[in-house]
């Protein structure tokens, strides 16, 4: 178990644990999603001290460079080990001109980068008394859908609050992605109201399945995980 103060090295290696225990416990499994921001904790002040570059589309995992792009070498060779399409959740990105993006990666079952996604639509919240979280103080917006091939057709990706907008899905639906996944981080204020609805509202939107992943917490954490 990490604890609030995480390091980078505890969240990959709990990952890494919990990709290792779900393929151990249904070895067929060929496809895995992690939440958003997996390996960092979800503030605006860590996105900055936690975030790395990220390899090109159609990068090995022999290519990726373990001290640059830590999160991504790691779950690739996790991918690769396995043996299974992995989608990354989602890491803070940095690019050449140091700008921040929140963006899931996804591997093939060799650890092949197949598609990057940068989060569209950045969740800025103030509800007064329960929480304030403004994700663009630090964080710039993707500018376009995605979407690609995989061994059980297309598949679109959004992560989080893409969830809230239709117009992004119907995009993807438009590419013939069948199944849509949401790596997600729902706040427990206003997120019981609107995870379900809006996963069910999408699938509805686009008569496609879609998969959600958020991480948990766990009630006693000192008991374990």
């Amino acid at each position: 178990t990490c604890t609030a103060n995480q390091t980078l090295p505890c969240t990959l290696r709990v990952a890494s644990e919990f990709v290792d225990r779900a393929k151990a416990a249904q070895p067929q499994t060929e496809l895995i999603v992690l939440p958003e921001m997996f390996a960092c904790p979800y503030g605006t002040q860590f996105f900055r001290p936690f975030a790395e570059p990220l390899p090109p589309v159609g990068a090995k995992a022999a290519d990726i460079l373990q001290d640059s792009s830590p999160s991504i070498a790691a779950l690739a060779q996790l991918a690769a080990r396995h043996a299974v399409w992995l989608v990354g959740g989602s890491v803070s990105e940095i690019d050449s001109e140091g700008r921040l993006f929140n963006t899931s990666v996804v591997f093939d079952s060799s650890g092949t980068v197949v598609a990057k996604h940068r989060k569209l639509h950045l969740f800025d919240i103030d509800v007064p008394g329960k929480i304030k979280f403004m994700e663009s103080e630090t964080l710039s917006p993707g500018d376009r859908v995605t979407t690609f091939d995989s061994p059980w057709g297309t598949i679109g990706l959004g992560i989080c609050y893409d969830v809230r907008f239709a117009e992004a899905a119907l995009l993807m639906r438009q590419r013939d992605a069948k199944l849509l996944i949401y790596p997600g981080a729902f706040n427990t204020t206003t997120g019981p109201a609107h995870w379900r609805l809006l996963m069910q509202g999408r699938a509805l939107d686009t008569q496609s399945f879609v998969l959600g992943c958020s991480p948990a917490r766990a009630t006693a954490p000192q008991q374990g995980d």
